[in-house]
């Protein structure tokens, strides 16, 4: 399996639209990507720790492909149209992270 992350930092003036990122980006990107192998998509709203420190991040996004050829293919014919939709729920660049998951 194969995986990216895309993290949201926080930051000061940083913003993200949790409800108009899984009410209409999280399902396009779904879409999109579900022909090229897709296995699971899923976001987490990043949240205060236990001891009340504010989180680093915004959110985190976590894509599952059936393999590394997969994900490059998909990211080759779908990114730029996801990567324009952002500025629809969020002011701030997200940090990609991509590699082959063990379990």
């Amino acid at each position: 399996m194969f995986r990216m992350h895309a993290v949201f930092p926080a930051g000061e003036g940083a913003t993200f639209d949790w409800d108009s990122y899984v009410k209409n980006h999280l399902p396009l990107a779904r879409e999109k990507m579900k022909p090229h192998g897709l296995i699971s998509i899923n976001a987490q709203r990043c949240a205060p720790g236990p001891d009340g420190a504010q989180p680093t991040n915004l959110a985190i996004v976590t894509i599952n492909f059936e393999s590394a050829e997969r994900f490059n293919a998909a990211f080759a014919d779908v990114a730029p149209e996801l990567i324009a939709h952002v500025p629809t729920f969020s002011n701030v660049k997200p940090i990609f992270h991509f590699g082959e998951v063990a379990d």
